[in-house]
C-alpha cells in the first residue's frame, strides 16, 4: 500500500503540465526615448508594427515586437541618428528578463548597444545610421509566471483524495503495548 501511494504522488509531479515558454504576443509593452518620440507610448504585442521611433510626422524607425524578438528597420534609405538619442522598452506584463543582438543588417549598432538594466531594454542609438535595405533583431526573454493547467489541478486533487481514501481504509493499526 505505500508504493501505491508513493506512484500516485510520483505520477501526480510527473504528469502535471511543464510551463509554457515565455512569449511576448499579447503582452503590454511601452516605450520611451529621449530626443524624440516612440508612437504609441504602450502597445499589446501582435501582429504589425508596435512602435515607431522619431519625429511624429515622419519617424526614422519601425520597432516590431513578436514571439521572442524585437525587430527595428529604417524607414529611409539611410538615415543617421543624432547624439543622446536612446530608445527603451519595459513588458508590463511579464518582465524582460534578458536582450540579446542576434543579427544586424541595416545599422551600425552594436551589441554593446543593447542595455538590459532590472527588466528595462534600452538601444543606445546615438550616432548609429539605419537604412530600410535589412533588419536589426534583438532576442528578449520574458519572465512568465507558471498558472497550472486545469487537467494539472484535476490530478492533484484526484491524487490527494486517493491518498485520504488510503489512509483511511487502513484504519487504526494494532495497538502497541509500551513497557
Amino acid at each position: 500500500m505505500r508504493f501505491v501511494t508513493l506512484g500516485l504522488i510520483v505520477a501526480g509531479f510527473v504528469g502535471a503540465a511543464a510551463p509554457a515558454a515565455a512569449q511576448s504576443i499579447g503582452d503590454r509593452v511601452t516605450c520611451t526615448a529621449t530626443a524624440f518620440t516612440c508612437a504609441p507610448a504602450a502597445a499589446v504585442v501582435g501582429s504589425g508594427i508596435e512602435f515607431a521611433y522619431g519625429p511624429t510626422a515622419t519617424p526614422f524607425l519601425n520597432l516590431d515586437f513578436s514571439d521572442g524578438l524585437l525587430s527595428v528597420t529604417g524607414r529611409f534609405s539611410s538615415i543617421q541618428l543624432g547624439a543622446g538619442q536612446s530608445i527603451s522598452f519595459r513588458d508590463t506584463t511579464n518582465a524582460f528578463t534578458s536582450a540579446t543582438l542576434l543579427s544586424n543588417t541595416n545599422s551600425t549598432l552594436t551589441a554593446a548597444d543593447v542595455v538590459f538594466n532590472n527588466g528595462l531594454v534600452t538601444l543606445n542609438v546615438a550616432g548609429r545610421t539605419f537604412n530600410s535595405a535589412g533588419q536589426l533583431r534583438i532576442g528578449l526573454t520574458t519572465l512568465a509566471t507558471a498558472v497550472p493547467e486545469p487537467a494539472g489541478w484535476a490530478m492533484l486533487i484526484a491524487g490527494f483524495g486517493l491518498i485520504g481514501f488510503a489512509m483511511r481504509r487502513r484504519g487504526a493499526g494494532p495497538a502497541v503495548a509500551r513497557a
